[in-house]
């Protein structure tokens, strides 16, 4: 190592054999000097440079192994029992039918693999591991109890859990710590999550959610229609009521916002739109105004988003995303067609912001697709829905007859019309002429193909001249360069 050369102050009066000359100031008290400060390599420093280089090593190489022998591999391979869409419906049904009369001979092979998998992933909680590895199992444990209808039900009966009585006290004490000043707020907060999850309301716990999704198979969660004579609501009306008891976040209004994203993961309610589009339209309006009230409440503006939140708050914000990114994926896989609220817009428009991204990930990378979504669906709306008020223009823009108007028989007395020249423009044929002072001027903000009857194609910022714009979807126009008319969507001009 090079020497390093320190000012250092020595006392005047001392024996060191300074001249006084080579002091900086006469009246200064101390003389300054140079000394040598090096620090000489060492068996104990080369030993301990090689020590912590084989620690990050093993860090690293253990990290990795642990996915393949940890609890995230055997949560993998419980959410590829499940899998997704009509099959992972299909599995929690079979799995509900299991649990009804759960005996070890009545299970089938797939089945005790899912059962043995669970008793392994529990061993992970278990104290003899280390609070990481606990952290890790907790956080695992709050997702799948969540998302699976049914899979905390099939926890009671592994082995880890049969010695608990079901009740808050009994889960803490059976995750109790070593030494309770070595566990973090983490820890707690995520020990405590997965304890309320686990609990039975009929034991003295405040979770009534998970009778709510375990009453009946859950592909009958995403039911829109209430039983005949009632006038209760369905499940999904139920979770949305407890997903906006705020402002407060706590482990009653999460596990809703959770256990609702996993209930519109699966395809029922989203396949009621065919049979009942009106309750599907009315409980999806619901949906997108609680998803607009939880990002409010989550603190999604900008000068909210970049301070360090509480537990539970951070707990919110990713229930948020998981919902906001399960509704974001059934509406890109839908197959079909459902009314999108104006809130829909809002929420695209929110979780588009780039500094939404840190709080809400899932949401963020879906939400340009579905923007994308929205658009083209406004387009073939707009395609789909001609203008009557410009049906004339249209007509006369092709030379064709307007089929839609009663034409009266012709006067035999009338003047001959082989008399008069025919317009040559759609502009010359209504009226007679069109007034210079009805049109006004304006350019494309995007590029229309223009390929439909009576369509005007239009290049991005190219000009032209509204003549009609009465119809409040499409417009009726004159390329100013080419002179062609026609009608263009109106959302494409400025």
């Amino acid at each position: 190592m090079p020497a390093s050369k320190d000012l250092i102050r020595v006392p005047r009066n001392s024996t060191s054999g300074i001249d006084a000359s080579e002091s900086s100031s006469e009246t200064a008290p101390f003389a300054l000097t140079r000394t040598d400060t090096r620090i000489h390599r060492g068996i104990g420093r080369t030993f301990n440079e090689v020590v912590v280089w084989v620690g990050d090593w093993w860090e690293s190489w253990a990290n990795t192994g642990f996915k393949y022998i940890g609890p995230d591999h055997y949560r993998s391979r419980i959410e590829q029992f499940f899998m997704n869409g009509f099959a992972r419906q299909a599995a929690l049904d079979e799995l509900y039918t299991a649990l009804l009369h759960p005996s070890p001979k009545s299970l089938s092979r797939k089945h005790k693999e899912l059962w043995g998998d669970c008793r392994t992933l529990l061993t992970f909680a278990h104290p003899s591991s280390t609070l990481q590895t606990q952290l890790v199992t907790f956080k695992i444990l709050v997702a799948l109890i969540t998302r699976y209808p049914g899979f905390r039900r099939m926890l009671w009966d592994c082995e880890s859990l049969k010695k608990a009585s079901r009740t808050d006290s009994s889960f803490k004490k059976l995750w109790k710590p070593k030494h309770d000043f070595l566990a973090s707020e983490d820890w707690v907060f995520h020990r405590n999550f997965v304890v309320f999850c686990l609990s039975d309301l009929d034991n003295g716990s405040e979770n009534d959610l998970s009778k709510l999704v375990e009453t009946g198979p859950p592909s009958g969660l995403g039911r829109v229609g209430c039983d005949d004579g009632t006038m209760n609501k369905v499940p999904i009306e139920t979770l949305l009521g407890v997903s906006r008891l705020g402002p407060d976040f706590d482990f009653p209004r999460i596990c809703a916002i959770r256990y609702l994203a996993g209930i519109l993961e699966l395809p029922t309610f989203w396949e009621n739109g065919s049979t009942e589009p009106g309750r599907v339209s009315a409980i999806f309006s619901e949906l997108c105004r609680t998803i607009i009230d939880l990002l409010n409440d989550t603190g999604r503006h900008a000068d909210q988003t970049s301070f360090t939140s509480s537990l539970s708050m951070t707990a919110a914000r990713e229930a948020v995303d998981i919902l906001s990114y399960a509704t974001f994926k059934a509406l890109l896989n839908i197959r079909h067609p459902l009314s999108y609220p104006a809130s829909l817009v809002e929420i695209v428009d929110i979780l588009s912001q780039e500094n939404i991204g840190t709080c809400f990930p899932r949401a963020f990378k879906k939400a340009p697709l579905v923007s994308k979504l929205l658009r083209k669906k406004e387009d073939d709306d707009s395609t789909r829905h001609r203008p009557s008020s410009l049906h004339g223009d249209i007509n006369a823009a092709t030379k064709q007859p307007d089929t839609r108007s009663n034409t009266p028989e012709p006067d035999p007395f009338a003047p001959d019309a082989s008399d008069y020249i025919r317009a040559e423009t759609p502009s010359d044929a209504i009226g007679g002429m069109m007034l210079e002072e009805t049109s006004r001027p304006a350019k494309a903000r995007y590029s229309f193909d223009g390929t439909g009857e009576g369509e005007l194609a239009l290049s991005a910022g190219s000009a032209v001249e509204v003549l009609d714009d009465r119809d409040p979807a499409w417009w009726y126009a004159r390329d100013v360069k080419t002179g062609q008319e026609g009608v263009v969507p109106a959302a494409y001009l400025f």
